[in-house]
């Protein structure tokens, strides 16, 4: 996203915070999302858009197909990797439970549940 602050000035970033923290907040912090949104983003500040007018485009953007695309045939028969994040989720947790069953004193599942329960925000190092 280096092409989008290039030559921006102090006032202009200040300008793109809220439009840059409203993506952010849209995609979870999810690093990849966020990666593809400035790559998006920045490729059409390369293009000669204004950066403010870019993000705001991709905002509305992502708004208008997320469940258009979510819903389509086309997306979910995109890729030929039949493996999806719960599949890859549920081989970890079974992988867990095989540490539970060879050693009980070892509770890796219990952890996760509590970790569940913390703000990811908010969570002290001190816990660990």
């Amino acid at each position: 996203m280096k092409a989008v602050y290039d030559g921006d000035s102090g006032d202009a970033r200040a300008k793109l915070l809220p439009v840059v923290m409203q993506i952010v907040d849209m995609l979870d912090g999810l690093a990849l999302a966020l990666d593809l949104a400035a790559a998006r983003t920045g490729a059409d500040v390369d293009n000669g858009d204004k950066a403010q007018d870019a993000m705001q485009r991709y905002n509305m953007d992502f708004h208008r197909y997320r469940d258009r695309l979510l819903r389509s045939k086309e997306y979910v028969k995109a890729s030929r990797y039949d493996k999806t994040v719960r599949t890859v989720w549920e081989a970890s947790l079974a992988s867990l439970r095989g540490i539970e069953e060879h050693d009980p004193d070892i509770r890796p599942i219990e952890l996760l549940a509590l970790l569940a329960l913390l703000d990811r925000t908010n969570i002290q190092t001190e816990l660990f």
